[in-house]
């Protein structure tokens, strides 16, 4: 195994799961500094404040520790704000399910605010952009987090804007629990 160059040793350990990477990170210091370096990138992206809101919203964690979504180039198109890299990245197929948080009223909130059978709805990206932009915020009783599918060309306007107008909120949506 000396014998053969950094590279392809990195490209033999891309086939292992995430078990198989620790365990063979004991080996030694070489494989260790080889192991490491791949979970590093996935820690990087599931810990740092750039990253965390869209990962949390496309649902990426088992992408990541499956290695079904690279982590590396992942980490490094959020850093670049790369929205096509992030689009090429995240729809292998046109659609993919996001959890988008949705405002839900107390009862006695007027009419002009959005009802859950409305017909468009707001959701937006992260709980910290719904407080800033929804109208009557205070009047929120709770942030639902409502899982709804979005489409590859829809994407780079709910990533820069952090927020989608929903078609579907008529429908009954899937509610997450925190």
């Amino acid at each position: 195994m000396n014998d053969l160059p950094r590279e392809i040793i990195v490209h033999i350990l891309s086939f292992l799961d995430i078990k198989s990477l620790i365990q063979i990170s004991y080996v030694s210091r070489f494989y260790h500094a080889l192991s490491d370096d791949r979970l590093k990138w996935i820690k990087l992206c599931l810990t740092d404040p750039i990253c965390q809101p869209l990962v949390q919203s496309a649902m990426l964690k088992e992408d990541l520790l499956s290695f079904k979504i690279d982590a590396k180039s992942l980490y490094q198109s959020l850093q670049a704000n790369d929205v096509n890299k992030i689009r090429e990245l995240l729809f292998s197929t046109d659609i993919r399910e996001f959890a988008l948080y949705a405002p839900f009223y107390e009862r006695n909130v007027p009419n002009f605010f959005p009802r859950a059978g409305d017909d468009k709805r707001t959701l937006y990206l992260t709980e910290d952009a719904a407080k800033e932009s929804t109208l009557n915020a205070v009047k929120v009783k709770h942030w639902l987090k409502v899982r709804i599918a979005v489409e590859k060309d829809k994407f780079e306007g709910l990533y820069s804007d952090q927020k989608l107008q929903s078609q579907q909120a008529a429908l009954p949506m899937p509610i997450i629990a925190k």
